[in-house]
């Protein structure tokens, strides 16, 4: 974890974006706050005599981060 992980996001207008789409390609842009994605898994002593763990559950999160930035990604429709 970091000092980077905030409450709220302001996004302010006027931002240029360019990028290059590759033919019979469709480009999507998206502009805002991705947060960072974390997993986590909870273990338990098997017990006995060896040292083997037993997982009790799993599961993934994201955290809101107050850093804003641009998305690109492409599809074939």
């Amino acid at each position: 974890m970091s000092v980077k992980i905030g409450a709220s996001v302001s996004v302010t207008t006027g931002h240029h974006y360019t990028h290059s789409i590759h033919s019979n390609k469709y480009g999507h842009l998206q502009y805002g706050s991705w947060g960072y994605k974390l997993t986590w898994k909870k273990y338990r002593s098997a017990g006995g005599s060896g040292c083997g763990s037993v997982e009790l559950g799993h599961g993934t999160a994201t955290l809101p981060t107050s850093e804003t930035g641009w998305k690109y990604w492409e599809t074939a429709s």
